[in-house]
């Protein structure tokens, strides 16, 4: 149960904003509907164009390097192809092994061989030297070359001592011993091979090949990268060939730092290289097995997406500011009216009805004002309608207060006049009093307005045998009211005044045979009760008339009369309860009562609770 409490406390103070004012809770949501799903969308259309140019630049870039180290692979295939050519010149072959018979054949052969061999190179701008060495150390070249200089590399001499048939050697600088006029590079990546007699397997020398530098250069610096790209061109044991910006031709890379390129033949990923992130983009030549690096910058990468992103916080500012607008304006014609009815609603709590809300459209807000108007124009009428009936209420006990003219003085002077009929023997006169005087004492010593049903049959008892006394048998009563209903409550004296009106109005023309009925019954959640006769009977005329009109005629004992009997059982039961008057068919009338089943005296306080009901 604390844990129930705990959350609904913290939804009603953290989600719901209980507890802060309607506008201010409006406004906040409204802020939240237009910044969250700006947030939303932002991000992921970040995400997703980041993902996009990641993608793309990977296969741009992946494209883009297949094909510079296809060019290699064809600068070096076509190299070596020159050189494995020289394998089938037997002419060349034969000069070669001419220049050991004497110093005047190597002259000549020197010659004729540079020439051949410029016949090979010619064609192929990008090949800077091709050279020869035999086994007696004269070198053969398509230039001018220092053999004594080309022969101390140490490259040439592990190649040459080793077991290895071939081997490309990284870019190095042939400064040394390449004296080519005009020529300003010097740098060259060189093909070896161990130059053998096909027919005989007799080794000849060592021929290589110099691919111009330069050429490799312009693969990669005509690729349409930005200076901050790095391009590197390195061999499967991490010698750089080629090489921009900071890395140079000849250094060696860290590749654990690279671990990722020399382990898989091509890919991408990203890597963080000093204060810089990189994307890496890498393949891998198919003739070598050397790698071809390239690091794009991520700030260069995702300065489109940066953009973007500028773009969408400029713009999810504008649709911030303009949301805030619409949660104020929508947040105050919200608001307004509420505030406005709190207002009205205060005044109404201080008793002041005389309140109206204006009408603010016709949405809910309009509704509810419409419904406060009638609320409160409803509750006016019934504090009126309340005010009347509690005057009429009230002039109705006056005009009853009126009747008892000093009923203390009344009631000893009946009682010495019944005790002097006793002592001169006349019973009838003493039986009367009698029964007056419990008339009277029922009708204003009682403090209640309610009796029970038994206790009003036994004031009409009374009231008969006064009747009685006067009329003798021009009339006779029936009672036929079911015993289990007589200890309900009723309003006292409702029954006199329909029995007097019996005898006076319905049974006027009788001399004798005249019978009146006084029953009771239980109907449903009601009791009726009801005086009938069997005189002339009553017109209709007479029964509006009835109800219009007070029985003005003082001189008898119950001046109320019908009407105000009526008005009476309205006051205290309500409307759903009254008097009904008709008009017997054999002759007669029939005044029937229906009121409200009460078992107790204080039930005819939620009477009028149970109307509304």
């Amino acid at each position: 149960m604390k844990g129930k409490r705990c959350i609904k406390q913290f939804l009603n103070r953290f989600i719901l904003l209980r507890n802060i004012h309607l506008q201010k809770r409006l406004m906040t949501y409204f802020s939240l509907l237009t910044i969250l799903p700006l947030y939303i969308v932002a991000s992921t259309t970040y995400k997703s164009a980041e993902k996009t140019i990641k993608q793309n630049a990977s296969l741009y870039s992946s494209a883009k390097l297949q094909q510079a180290i296809n060019s290699v692979d064809l600068y070096v295939e076509n190299a070596d192809n020159i050189v494995q050519s020289l394998y089938f010149n037997n002419n060349l072959i034969q000069l070669i092994n001419d220049s050991t018979k004497s110093e005047y054949d190597r002259s000549i052969s020197m010659v004729e061989v540079q020439e051949l061999l410029k016949s090979y190179i010619y064609p192929a701008k990008y090949i800077s030297e091709l050279y020869i060495i035999d086994t007696q150390n004269n070198v053969f070249a398509s230039d001018r070359v220092s053999s004594e200089g080309l022969i101390k590399d140490q490259w040439y001499q592990e190649f040459r001592d080793g077991d290895s048939k071939q081997e490309i050697l990284s870019t190095h600088d042939v400064g040394g011993y390449f004296s080519k006029t005009g020529s300003l590079d010097t740098k060259v990546i060189t093909i070896l091979r161990k130059f053998t007699n096909i027919e005989t397997k007799e080794l000849i020398g060592v021929v290589g090949i110099d691919v111009n530098y330069s050429y490799i250069c312009d693969i990669f610096e005509d690729d349409g990268s930005d200076d901050m790209t790095m391009t590197i061109l390195c061999t499967d044991q991490g010698e750089v060939v080629y090489g921009q910006n900071t890395v140079e031709a000849g250094t060696i890379l860290d590749k654990s730092r690279y671990q990722q390129v020399f382990d898989t033949p091509s890919g991408s990923y990203m890597q963080k290289i000093g204060q810089e992130t990189y994307f890496v983009v890498f393949t891998t030549s198919e003739k070598m097995n050397w790698k071809l690096i390239q690091l794009i910058p991520t700030s260069s990468l995702f300065s489109e997406v940066k953009d973007i992103k500028l773009n969408t916080f400029f713009i999810g500012l504008l649709c911030i500011f303009f949301s805030m607008l619409l949660s104020v304006g929508a947040s105050y014609s919200i608001c307004v009216p509420i505030k406005k009815l709190r207002n009205e609603m205060a005044k109404v709590e201080k008793g002041d009805l005389d309140v109206h809300m204006d009408q603010f459209g016709k949405d809910e807000i309009g509704e509810l004002s419409k419904s406060f108007n009638r609320m409160i124009e409803k509750l006016s009428a019934s504090i009126w309608k309340i005010y009347e009936n509690e005057n009429a209420k009230k002039q109705i006990e006056l005009n009853m207060l009126q009747q008892q003219i000093n009923p203390h003085f009344l009631f000893n002077t009946l009682d010495s006049i019944n005790w002097m009929a006793r002592m001169q023997n006349a019973q009838n006169i003493a039986t009367i009093i009698t029964s007056l005087v419990k008339l009277l004492q029922a009708s204003t010593y009682t403090n209640s307005d309610f009796v029970t049903i038994r206790d009003e049959i036994e004031n009409v008892k009374n009231y008969i045998v006064i009747q009685k006394f006067r009329y003798g048998s021009k009339f006779d009563v029936i009672y036929d009211v079911e015993e289990d209903m007589k200890d309900n409550y009723t309003l006292k004296l409702i029954l006199q005044p329909l029995v007097e009106n019996a005898i006076y109005h319905g049974l006027e023309d009788k001399e004798e045979g005249g019978i009146i009925t006084i029953g009771g019954r239980v109907r449903e959640k009601s009791i009726q009760l009801y005086v009938e006769d069997n005189g002339k009977g009553i017109e209709q005329e007479k029964i509006n008339q009835i109800f219009l009109e007070h029985n003005k005629e003082s001189n008898r004992y119950s001046s109320i009369g019908i009407s105000n009997t009526a008005k009476r059982i309205k006051l205290y039961y309500g409307e759903n309860y009254g008097l009904e008057i008709m008009r017997i068919e054999q002759g007669g009338t029939r005044i029937l009562i229906t009121i409200p089943i009460r078992s107790t005296e204080r039930e005819k306080l939620d009477t009028k609770l149970d109307q509304t009901e």
